[in-house]
Formats: C-alpha cells, sequence, structure tokens
C-alpha cells in the first residue's frame, strides 16, 4: 500500500506535468508501479499543426497516437516523453532538412521550367472553373511549349475523369505508335510519375489559387463534413465553399470543393481545430 505522503508527491508531480505539458503542448500519462512513479508516452497533439513551423509537413499517425508522420520524409517517428520537443528534434535533424530541401527544388524547378517553355498562367478561371469544364475551352489557358501543354491537358483530363495515375503508365509510347509522324506525340512523356507530379504541385496550386482569388472578393459560405474514408481508415473532413457567381450563364450560386483535412479523432475540438486550417486558405 502506498502511504499518504506519497500520494502527496505523486499528486503534486502530476500537476507540475500537467502544466509543463500545457506550456508545450505536450499530452503526459504517468503511472505508479511498485512505488515508482512512471511517465508514459506523450500523444500526438493536433494543436501542433497550427504552428507555422509545423504544418506544412507535420500530420497525424493514423497507426498510433503516440506517434506524428512526416509528409516530407513520408514516415513516422515516436513522439516518447519528448512531446513538441520530439517534434522540433526531427524538424531539425539533418535527413528532414534533407528531403525539405530536395521537395522545395523540386516545386522550384517545375515552376522554372513552365516559365522556361512560355507556360502561360495567366487568367484561365474560365477554363479551370469546373471539374467538368468542357475540354475545348482548355487550350486557352495555357500556351507555349506544345508538348507541356499537351501534358497538362491529359493530367487534367485525367484528374476530372478519375482515372488512376498508374493507367497512364506507358501512354507516351502509346501515343508515339498512334499518331506516328506527330512532333507532339512523339516528345509526349506524361507518365504514371509525371501525371501524379503535375497534379499536385501544378495544377492543384493553380486551381486552388484562382478559387480563394475568386471567393475573397465577395461573401461566401463554408460547408463541411465529416464521415470515415474507408480507404485510410481516418476520419476526413471536407470543406466545400458556396458563392456567387456571375458568368456568360448569367448570376448564379456555385459550390466549389476547397479542402480536406484528415483526423486522427472527430471530437468537436478536432474538427474546430482542422476546420480553422481549411479556412486559413481563404
Amino acid at each position: 500500500m502506498c502511504s499518504g505522503e506519497s500520494f502527496a508527491i505523486i499528486y503534486l508531480f502530476a500537476i507540475l506535468i500537467y502544466y509543463s505539458g500545457v506550456v508545450n503542448q505536450s499530452f503526459y500519462s504517468i503511472g505508479y508501479v511498485n512505488n515508482r512513479l512512471v511517465m508514459g508516452k506523450c500523444v500526438f497533439n493536433e494543436l501542433w499543426m497550427q504552428n507555422t513551423k509545423f504544418n506544412s509537413w507535420l500530420k497525424a499517425d493514423s497507426q498510433s497516437k503516440y506517434d506524428a508522420f512526416c509528409t516530407v520524409c513520408k514516415r513516422s517517428f515516436k513522439l516518447g516523453t519528448m512531446g513538441i520537443g520530439a517534434v522540433e528534434s526531427h524538424m531539425k535533424s539533418e535527413k528532414h532538412k534533407s528531403n525539405a530541401t530536395i521537395s522545395c527544388q523540386k516545386i522550384t524547378n517545375f515552376a522554372a521550367s513552365s516559365k522556361a517553355t512560355g507556360t502561360s498562367y495567366g487568367k484561365p478561371a474560365a477554363a479551370l472553373s469546373s471539374t467538368t469544364a468542357n475540354s475545348k475551352s482548355l487550350p486557352s489557358a495555357f500556351g507555349g511549349n506544345d508538348t507541356l501543354k499537351a501534358e497538362v491537358l491529359w493530367t487534367f483530363w485525367t484528374v476530372s475523369k478519375h482515372h488512376s495515375y498508374h493507367s497512364n503508365d506507358g501512354i507516351g509510347s502509346l501515343f508515339a505508335l498512334m499518331f506516328s509522324g506527330n512532333e507532339v506525340a512523339n516528345t509526349f512523356s506524361c507518365g504514371e510519375n509525371k501525371t501524379a507530379y503535375l497534379a499536385k504541385f501544378g495544377l492543384a496550386p493553380f486551381i486552388k489559387k484562382q478559387l480563394v482569388s475568386q471567393v475573397s472578393d465577395d461573401n461566401f459560405v463554408l460547408m463541411f463534413d465529416e464521415s470515415l474514408n474507408e480507404t485510410t481508415k481516418n476520419k476526413q473532413l471536407d470543406v466545400h465553399v458556396r458563392f456567387w457567381v456571375s458568368d456568360e450563364n448569367g448570376v448564379h450560386v456555385q459550390s466549389r470543393y476547397l479542402d480536406s483535412q484528415f483526423m486522427g479523432h472527430s471530437t468537436a475540438q478536432d474538427l474546430l481545430t482542422n476546420f480553422k486550417v481549411c479556412y486559413s486558405f481563404v
């Protein structure tokens, strides 16, 4: 049996750990085993993702609440008893810095390649205003290198029709055989990896930027829905935005997809935290 003095020590130490956890935004668990105070593992805190130092790469791990996931390194790491200190330690590691540099260079090279080939990202809002837009209106959105324009249009077609990236594996060789003698077909090389790259680092940021720019000019309504993603086994929060649009069809209301957040839990606080992350784009 534990004496009253031992319980008093445990109580005071627990208070100390609690307030330390609040300051460092780390959640701890403690226990009393064989007359010895044992501090447990830290639990991932969703509030960490609001920190500007972490929000671009830190996610909750889908398998364990005691781990965090780095989207740059594409792996999980343990929080242990360090909590947010483990996150900062991972951020300062040489491997993470190296992976972050490589990721940044890829984006920079993509932008430089688009500029060098004369790809225009001027005002294609009409062409890209909806994923169901007619493909005949898309060529006016892109200019410059014909092959790059064909690859961007093909990527947009793949995404809008919900085709898999893997379905484009070897598509360049197929087009070269189908349209022999055509310069664009002979130089077309939008395979699985390139399609994914163009969609993630080219089309997606550009379309979201156009949407945010259009929405910020007037009043809008945010809509959200949270449900279980059967593939990842995580709760998925989808956010849509509804706003007024004035085009050739007149003035009408349009609803567009804005962003998604994946959550390990879906309490009211979790929903509010992730909703604010989506809202920050607007």
